[in-house]
């Protein structure tokens, strides 16, 4: 489906953003 599509890749979005240093978080 098209939204676990989209879901998947938000995850690894956010997965790359609280892997970088200095972020959000």
């Amino acid at each position: 489906m098209l939204l676990l599509s989209l879901l998947q890749q938000l995850r690894e979005t956010l997965d790359a953003w609280t892997g970088v240093p200095g972020s959000l978080g």
